[in-house]
């Protein structure tokens, strides 16, 4: 297992970390310490070629991570903190801490060692993109969920009488208004386009797999996927935001893709001007 979470850093770097911010306090809170420390041992010794590979290609990297208070939270305050919780987490939370008042030990130590995760989330920041952090989020909620769920077992089994029905009506509020948030969810999925390539019989396709060299680099659009691209080349300069935030200076070569395509601009006019005197 610690080597499978080891090959996380490639795949998402943000949930290896968020696997980290879990680890830790579990360490300090189960009695099963030796195999959790032999899992994260295994885990830091396939990740750390991973890291240093990724840490040397980005050189706006160096300086991350760094201590954030409060995530995208700006001007930082406790007040802010709370009011991001509440909104955006607030039923689930409200619904885990009635499933935690029934709830064993160590389904208590492990909802604690969970948080860790949502404190790394508002505390740390992984790269210069502070929105990535939200993957942290995503994985404390799927920890969160479960808890969540008990409340909802526990408020409306208990009680007895006109209790029971308030009890199962504010069940009801608090799991309708999480439902509703799943459904508000799905509307941008549902309003997303699609983009499909054709490969094989693409002419495109077909002549740069055959006329170029697998290493060959293309001067071309700002493309996040094309022709080019799914034939396994590179781009000189593509959509730039996936760089950007794993650190990579974009800015530096940006300006070199500007400039390349000026000449190139200026060189074409040129030849164009030529031809013309000579016609």
């Amino acid at each position: 297992m610690g080597a499978i979470l080891g090959l996380l850093p490639l795949w998402n770097a943000p949930i290896f970390a968020a696997a980290g911010a879990l680890l830790a306090p579990l360490l300090l809170l189960l009695r099963a310490r030796l195999p959790l420390a032999a899992l994260g041992v295994a885990a830091v010794v396939v990740a750390i070629p991973q890291l240093l590979f990724l840490r040397e290609g980005a050189a706006a990297g160096a300086a991350y991570p760094a201590v954030r208070l409060g995530y995208t939270i700006a001007p930082f305050s406790l007040a802010g903190l709370a009011a991001f919780l509440i909104v955006d987490f607030g039923p689930k939370l409200a619904l885990a801490l009635v499933g935690l008042r029934s709830a064993g030990p160590l389904a208590r130590r492990v909802f604690v060692a969970a948080g860790g995760v949502a404190a790394a989330a508002l505390t740390i920041q992984l790269s210069v993109d502070i929105v990535a952090n939200h993957k942290l989020l995503n994985a404390w909620v799927v920890l969160l969920d479960p808890f969540a769920a008990w409340g909802l077992v526990v408020l409306w089994r208990g009680r007895r009488g006109l209790a029971r029905l308030g009890a199962r009506a504010l069940a009801l509020a608090l799991g309708g208004t999480i439902a509703l948030g799943g459904v508000v969810d799905l509307v941008p999925v549902a309003n997303d386009a699609r983009i499909a390539y054709r490969l094989a019989g693409d002419p495109l396709f077909d002549w740069v797999v055959a006329a170029t060299p697998g290493d060959s680099i293309f001067l071309s659009d700002l493309w996040v996927s094309n022709q080019v691209l799914l034939a396994g080349r590179q781009v000189f300069f593509g959509w730039p935001i996936y760089a950007w935030s794993a650190g990579y200076p974009t800015a530096a070569r940006q300006a070199t893709y500007v400039a390349m395509l000026q000449r190139s601009e200026e060189h074409t006019s040129e030849l164009q001007s030529q031809s013309t005197i000579s016609y």
